[in-house]
């Protein structure tokens, strides 16, 4: 049983009479023209019962093949791609010359030529209700035909439902989407944290604590007396025993650079 809708007001049911003119199913947008006493019948591409007059600023759907899939990928597609958020999920497609990229949220995502569509391609080619696309809680995609009159195709295939992934084209009319993911970075192309150069620390040596000098500087170590550690013996060290802050005669004690310099008198 067929309704003709007028808007949004139900007029008739089938078997009472429906004035001449064109129809336009509510589903799939299938144009239906009717003469006098014609029965309101289903519709022939998706099997809706549901119809509403043809508006005479608008174009009803034109029954076409879809566009065939694309050799090679857009030349904008890699630029989109490179400005997308990374782990989001998105649909890019070309309009009047300008790519446009719609971000897919969780739940359904509507496609078609009406203007509640979440997608809107506004062509002859495409139904009302063409396509959907569905985000599932555990982030998959999936297209699904909205009993459209031109057909959902995935890659060239025409399907019902497919699942969908990243680089992946839908033809709907004349117009090529691609599902496309912001990809999350890898970490080898991470920015490398600053690092911090540190030099030797200082170090405790026979009581003495000797510093070396900051990194890139040159000059002798500079030591300041400790508390002196305790001798275990006992005993009182030798006259031939040296500590680290007394180096004795022939020690590798490094000089400071200024004493380097020549004296008056020495040889250059």
């Amino acid at each position: 049983m067929g309704l003709l809708l007028d808007g949004e007001t139900e007029v008739r049911e089938t078997g009472e009479f429906v004035a001449v003119g064109s129809l336009v199913c509510v589903g799939c947008g299938y144009s239906i023209s009717l003469e006098a006493d014609d029965e309101l019948p289903r519709c022939p591409n998706c099997g809706e019962t549901r119809f509403r007059r043809a508006s005479m600023f608008e174009s009803p759907t034109i029954d076409a093949d879809a566009i065939a899939p694309a050799a090679t990928p857009p030349a904008w597609l890699e630029d989109v791609r490179a400005g997308l958020e990374p782990g989001g999920r998105y649909v890019a497609f070309e309009h009047d010359g300008e790519p446009v990229v719609v971000a897919l949220s969780d739940g359904w995502t509507r496609i078609g030529r009406s203007g509640a569509a979440d997608i809107r391609l506004d062509d002859a080619t495409v139904s009302r209700r063409h396509g959907l696309i569905v985000r599932t809680s555990g982030d998959e995609l999936r297209a699904l035909d909205d009993r459209s009159l031109n057909g959902l195709f995935v890659n060239g295939e025409r399907v019902e439902w497919a699942p969908l992934a990243d680089g992946d084209e839908l033809e709907i009319g004349r117009y090529r989407l691609y599902v496309l993911e912001g990809r999350r970075r890898r970490a080898r192309d991470r920015p490398l944290p600053p690092v911090r150069a540190r030099g030797v620390g200082a170090v405790t040596i026979g009581g003495d604590r000797w510093s070396p000098p900051p990194i890139g500087s040159i000059g002798a170590f500079e030591t300041y007396r400790v508390q002196k550690a305790p001798n275990p013996t006992g005993k009182r060290a030798g006259r031939g025993s040296r500590t680290a802050a007394q180096p004795g005669r022939g020690s590798a004690r490094p000089r400071d650079p200024a004493s380097c310099r020549p004296q008056a008198g020495e040889a250059g």
